[in-house]
């Protein structure tokens, strides 16, 4: 059992750092031999796959922790670039690529597996998987060369637990890098032009260099490839802003004609028309026109050969300075996105229930996207539909109100797809499609996204406008992408953390309920102490709090008084429970108990902050005490405030050699015991809490107490 603890506190560690960490590299070794450690093997290592230049899966080892007097592997040449399916671990590649774990013992291995693994010296190994956004990324390895050792369900569920954090860790700064990598490049191409301002410049320096009369670009709109927008200057400046379909097969060659302009019925006062494709990387992003005019007695002014290529060198300036500058706009945009995917991801990485996490995404939603109303839908697995968990911008109340089957209505459709669903005008939907919340507070249109996480449904992103779009930018829909995978993975930390709390609390509680389990068991080998831990534990709790000692202490001191007396298992029947007074070899004897206590708890690591009262609760406040013979606040509080209650319930309390004292004989001996056996203040206090002498002697007229006579107040 103590092992078992110390692996599930060891892996809620690594967890929990992993979860919390910038940078997992820093963290990776220690906790390596934390769980080293805890777990009792030779060697715990981390292997990374990547592919050879043919394509064969490899793997390499990057970090490893050895236990002392285990020769370390980092450094074998063999176990870097090693060809998992050709070095004779086919079968882990199948095991592990579905993430399921690899152990038992090497001799039950395949030959070829056995070869490898006994030349590394190694009896016994578990192997987990570590997946990064739901691909294979590599393995964490737990060797034993000592001797063969089995791996319980629950040791290698503890284990899973910390890969899938590694993982996780890995994954998030991994997308971390990739923003940061963002930024650099929206930074190198800071100067680039306004896209919007280029058409202007192009077509003033076009009718500057080439003496024309009008000058006109026509760009396809990057998000619907067969419309173009017009640009025109000059004789031509009525065309600004006109959008029109023309075919990009009419553009693909320079022409020298103006019956293009007669066909998109433009209005044209030029006699010569020169149109050249803009093309960037053989891609086509619209055409440049020049023209001249002439008057009935002119000869037809021609736009010549040579002004042809220079137009065409233009053109290529133009389109290469188009490009460049939608691309730097992009990437500014695309910059944007992602940085607030970040900030939004920074925001909820720090939260740990989910639906605060949701409801700041529906926010960030409506805030960044400027959408009209934002919903997130939970999938529950055992039950097989969606539940509303945040909304915002929605008249219907639908947070807690609102569940759908996978398939009903358009979020279960997205579920059960898991794939986006874009529904560009909901008016041309059924109520019973579209659904009746949707269709009646007048939304037209709708983007669904699936949260998965690790291949798993987490839900539904539902962001919805009340006007048409004119179009949908792949940018656009690659950052509401982003968002949803950054609300999967949320959902998928946050139930993660959940898990973790509740197998927290449920060891938490198995440690009390063992704690109280020896207590009980002690108090059945000496019955007249019988309902003494518990009764000086609720004391002693009281006056702790009343002495304003920190909160998180008070789990230990619970556990110390429950434990108080556990050195008492090692003393003998005839001592403890000896009717009589003892003698001094007996007496001897029983206080060695506080030492016991020291030798039974010290190895278990929970308990070892609540050892100060097992192990003190004897000393005195004048140094007289024992075992170490202890001075004031050289005792720890805890052990003061605890002799203190401990002395008062015994007196209180029958016993086979004594009857128990009257209530303010008590009082009296605890006063008179201040500075000597007890720090006076915490005397004053316990006196407080249970309503004893405020004021007076330490002695009062008529006490049967009497200073300096001998009583038996407690056993030893």
């Amino acid at each position: 059992m103590d092992h078992m603890n110390s692996i599930l506190l060891s892996a809620l560690t690594a967890v929990t750092r992993l979860l919390r960490c910038h940078d997992w590299r820093n963290e990776i070794e220690e906790i390596f031999a934390k769980l080293g450690e805890a777990v009792a093997v030779s060697r715990v290592y981390l292997f990374e796959n990547h592919a050879a230049a043919d394509g064969a899966l490899l793997t390499s080892q990057r970090y490893e922790w050895a236990a002392e007097g285990v020769e370390p592997l980092i450094n074998l040449p063999e176990l870097q670039n090693f060809p998992l399916v050709q070095g004779g671990f086919g079968r882990w590649v199948d095991i592990l690529g579905v993430n399921r774990p690899v152990c038992g013992h090497v001799r039950d291995f395949p030959l070829a597996e056995q070869l490898v693994l006994k030349a590394q010296g190694i009896l016994s190994i578990l192997v987990v998987p570590v997946f990064v956004d739901g691909q294979w990324w590599g393995f964490i390895g737990f060797d034993e060369c000592f001797v063969e050792r089995e791996w319980s369900p629950a040791e290698i569920n503890a284990l899973q637990m910390t890969a899938e954090a590694l993982g996780a860790a890995i994954g998030r700064q991994q997308r971390e890098q990739e923003t940061k990598a963002i930024i650099a490049l929206g930074d190198a191409l800071g100067s680039v032009k306004n896209s919007s301002e280029m058409p202007a410049v192009i077509l003033e320096q076009t009718l500057k260099l080439l003496d024309g009369d009008g000058a006109a670009l026509a760009l396809y709109e990057p998000y619907n490839e067969d419309t173009a927008v017009l640009f025109g200057r000059g004789v031509w400046e009525q065309w600004n802003g006109k959008r029109l379909k023309i075919p990009a097969s009419v553009l693909q060659k320079a022409q020298l004609d103006n019956h293009l302009l007669e066909q998109l019925q433009l209005p044209n006062p030029c006699r010569s028309v020169a149109c050249i494709p803009l093309q960037s990387e053989g891609t086509l992003i619209g055409a440049l026109w020049l023209g001249r005019c002439t008057s009935p007695t002119q000869s037809v002014f021609s736009i010549t050969t040579d002004e042809m290529k220079l137009m065409q060198a233009l053109a290529n300036v133009a389109a290469s300075a188009i490009v460049r500058s939608r691309l730097h706009e992009r990437l500014q945009e695309k910059f944007k996105w992602l940085e607030m995917v970040h900030q939004l991801g920074t925001a909820i990485g720090s939260l740990v229930d989910v639906r605060t996490t949701l409801n700041l995404l529906v926010a960030q939603v409506l805030l960044y996207l400027k959408a009209d109303a934002a919903a997130v839908a939970l999938f529950n697995p055992d039950l097989n539909h969606l539940e509303f968990v945040a909304a915002q911008g929605l008249m219907n109340n639908v947070v807690g109100r609102l569940f759908l089957r996978l398939g009903q209505s358009l979020a279960g459709q997205v579920a059960l797809s898991q794939k986006m669903l874009y529904v560009a005008d909901l008016r041309q939907m059924t109520e019973e499609v579209a659904g009746s919340v949707l269709r009646s507070e007048g939304f037209i249109t709708y983007f669904g996204f699936p949260l998965i996480a690790k291949g798993e449904l987490k839900g539904v992103l539902e962001i919805l406008y009340k006007s048409p779009l004119d179009h949908v930018d792949p940018d656009w829909l690659d950052f509401c992408q982003s968002l949803a995978e950054q609300a999967a993975i949320a959902i998928e930390n946050a139930q993660l953390f959940e898990k973790l709390q509740r197998s927290n609390l449920e060891l938490s509680f198995l440690h009390d309920q063992m704690i109280e389990l020896l207590a009980r068991a002690l108090e059945l080998r000496d019955r007249e102490t019988e309902g003494h831990s518990q009764r000086v534990t609720m004391l002693t709790l009281q006056l702790a709090k009343a002495l304003q000692v920190p909160e998180d202490e008070l789990v230990h001191i619970r556990r110390g008084a429950i434990l108080h007396d556990i050195g008492k298992m090692g003393v003998p029947d005839s001592v403890l429970l000896k009717p009589t007074s003892l003698d001094e070899a007996e007496i001897s004897v029983i206080r060695q108990h506080p030492q016991y206590a020291l030798h039974l708890l010290s190895p278990i690591l929970p308990l070892r902050r609540a050892l100060d009262i097992p192990y003190c609760h004897h000393e005195r406040w004048d140094g007289s005490g024992y075992p170490r013979g202890l001075k004031g606040e050289e005792i720890p509080l805890s052990a003061r405030i605890f002799a203190v209650v401990d002395v008062w319930d015994a007196l209180n309390s029958n016993r086979p050699y004594r009857s128990a004292w009257q209530p303010h004989q008590v009082v009296d001996y605890l006063r008179y015991q201040s500075n000597r056996h007890f720090q006076a203040e915490v005397v004053e206090a316990f006196l407080d809490l249970i309503g004893g002498y405020s004021g007076g002697s330490a002695t009062p007229r008529g006490s049967m107490f009497v200073p300096g006579r001998f009583y038996n107040t407690r056993r030893e």
